[in-house]
């Protein structure tokens, strides 16, 4: 065989099977809960947080018109053992197997020589088997899908799944492969999209999707969760990413990449700081400066299909532009005059409004049609971070996105220009846009920037309707104290001073990351009531007004009291966390009423 021949026959086994390394989501088919749809079955995915919330959910991945979060139902393959391999590295290491805590492909130690199967060419990635032991990790949370020890079902055999830090609960982080389908085998490749069951090893019970009880639902989710149960679900393994063709076109643009879109050298596409969700203010806007470094510019590129949503991202394939810290959609509306640029909640966030294209020119006579037919693969290599220029166009619309330049009045400054996002149907000559790749730790502070958000203002919500409407209030019900709970934790430990132990250059690494985060969580976000940090005072003081109150106990009830007390230290805690050694932050407090409770 040529080596031409090999490369290609080896680049089609980076599609065709698993590998450790490739990124991957879980699907099940479940029946349609929608009005109207007569027992229709629908397609959805396994999907987590992690920050503030353990648990697995599913996440509805059938309907083009209702953008789903494939961030969240990310899956990494870490690790993959037979199980023969695993026992004895169990037996070795007491019981704890060390998964790597870092980024990028971990390949386990002391295994038997029957392991060290891997693909010719594949460069490392190990070729999944059927009958072999994996360990998946959530690409967002860097945490394991596991097999918890807690159980909130009906039930009482069954066991929760969600993520967790590490891999130091042993074999609940491990999961055996088998094949749904009689013409596969054990022994035999795992190939991208194939229906599989899988079964915890801590536990010998299968990943399961069932029920949820409607007095159990909390937030309007699906009503399904996802346990460790003796009942099988088939799962569709479903392709995101190749690892190994991600490492070979580093540099490039891949579909869910969290980016800065630059206009010119120095300005990008951006949201204004006092950005809301009224038309009068929900502005797109192309600003220099501080914004260029700040959450509120980050966007993610999210293309419109489940299988290869990682892909390459080339010209004329469709997808979506997500506000990160928002989590709403760049979109097109028709306006009275004109078509109107405005950030769109996803039930609003349908193709017709939502759908973009990346053009290399706009001569009308080179324009191509938009295929909707899912391409199979990675793609090819088309957009260079920081060199390739293009163009923007709305798919439906049929207009680029462009800008248009006027004089305002700001507070403090006088008159200033401001460019504002518009679209139109020829716009101008530099309306190409460069791309630059966020750093992690910038994707990472706005992910959990929109959490803490969306959790708070939820929790706020539910205390001011507490107040007026008592515990039967609405939004007090779609109050989950556990997940505000585990915010807390999340958000200490995210806001930790760093180690004592660590080595000078680790400490002041650490320490500016840790200034990163409190700046980006200070003043990137003024949209949202003025910034998390003052969020949390606000919901201090709400706190404060709550127990003063004289039916304050019968109101939350005594199930709910313990739960309120440590979020209320926690809370303090907080402050404390995400204001030491920043100076900015802690001049908020420079108030003497603030001062007064804070040392009450």
């Amino acid at each position: 065989m040529s080596e031409k021949e090999e490369g290609a026959g080896g680049e089609q086994d980076d599609v065709s099977f698993l590998r450790t390394g490739d990124i991957i989501c879980l699907t099940c088919l479940v029946t349609s809960q929608k009005e109207g749809a007569g027992g229709e079955s629908e397609r959805v995915c396994l999907a987590t947080e992690g920050f503030g919330n353990r648990m697995c959910t599913l996440e509805n991945v059938s309907d083009r018109d209702c953008p789903p979060d494939i961030s969240s139902c990310s899956l990494y393959i870490e690790n993959a053992l037979s199980v023969r391999a695993l026992q004895e590295m169990m037996s070795a290491d007491g019981g704890n197997i060390g998964g790597n805590t870092g980024g990028g492909t971990t390949t386990a130690t002391n295994t038997s020589s029957n392991d060290a199967t891997t693909s010719k060419g594949g460069g490392g990635h190990k070729t999944l088997l059927y009958g072999h032991a994996v360990q998946l990790r959530h690409v967002q949370s860097l945490m394991y899908l596991a097999c918890l020890s807690s159980c909130s079902s009906n039930d009482k055999l069954a066991f929760d799944v969600g993520v967790q830090e590490g891999s130091e609960e042993g074999e609940s982080s491990w999961w055996t492969i088998h094949p749904a389908s009689k013409q596969r085998s054990e022994g035999e490749k795992v190939r991208a999209g194939d229906d599989v069951i899988l079964v915890s090893v801590a536990t010998e019970r299968y990943l399961h999707m069932t029920n949820v009880a409607e007095d159990a639902l909390i937030g309007g989710r699906l009503g399904y969760m996802v346990i460790a149960s003796f009942h099988q679900t088939l799962w569709n393994v479903t392709s995101l990413s190749s690892g190994s063709v991600r490492i070979r076109n580093m540099g490039h643009l891949f579909g869910n990449d969290v980016l800065r879109l630059f206009h010119g050298n120095d300005e990008c596409l951006t949201i204004p700081e006092n950005w809301s969700e009224y038309p009068l203010h929900n502005l797109i806007i192309y600003e220099g400066g501080p914004a260029v470094t700040q959450a509120r510019s980050l966007w993610r590129i999210e293309l419109i299909r489940t299988k290869w949503h990682g892909a390459l991202v080339g010209y004329e394939q469709p997808f979506r532009i997500r506000h990160i810290t928002t989590g709403r959609y760049l979109g097109v509306v028709e306006g009275m005059n004109e078509k109107l640029v405005q950030l769109l909640h996803r039930d609003r966030a349908t193709y017709q409004n939502s759908a973009f294209v990346l053009c290399p020119n706009k001569d009308p006579k080179k324009q191509m049609l938009v295929d909707e037919k899912e391409e199979e693969g990675m793609g090819q290599a088309t957009i260079r971070y920081g060199e390739t220029n293009a163009f923007i166009r709305h798919v439906e619309r049929e207009v680029w996105l462009t800008y248009q330049t006027s004089e305002v009045t700001r507070k403090g400054i006088g008159k200033v220009e401001e460019k504002k996002a518009i679209a139109h149907s020829e716009g101008h000559m530099d309306d190409c846009y460069t791309f630059f790749m966020a750093l992690s730790e910038e994707s990472m502070s706005a992910r959990v920037i929109r959490k803490c958000s969306a959790v708070l203002n939820r929790f706020l919500k539910g205390i001011e309707g507490l107040q007026t409407d008592g515990n039967e209030s609405r939004d007090w019900r779609r109050v989950d104290l556990n997940e505000v709970l585990m915010l807390m934790r999340d958000l200490i430990d995210y806001f930790a001073q760093p180690e004592e132990q660590l080595d000078f250059e680790s400490r002041q690494n650490r320490f500016r990351a840790l200034r990163s985060r409190q700046d980006l969580f200070q003043a990137s976000i003024k949209y949202c009531a003025e910034g998390v940090l003052n969020m949390i005072l606000e919901t201090i003081d709400k706190f404060s007004a709550m127990e003063a109150l004289p039916n304050f106990a019968s109101l939350i009830g005594i199930r709910n009291q313990l739960m309120w007390e440590e979020i209320s230290t926690y809370l303090y805690l907080l402050v404390a966390a995400m204001i030491k050694g920043n100076h900015s932050n802690c001049a908020q407090f420079a108030a003497l009423l603030r001062l007064d409770w804070l040392f009450w």
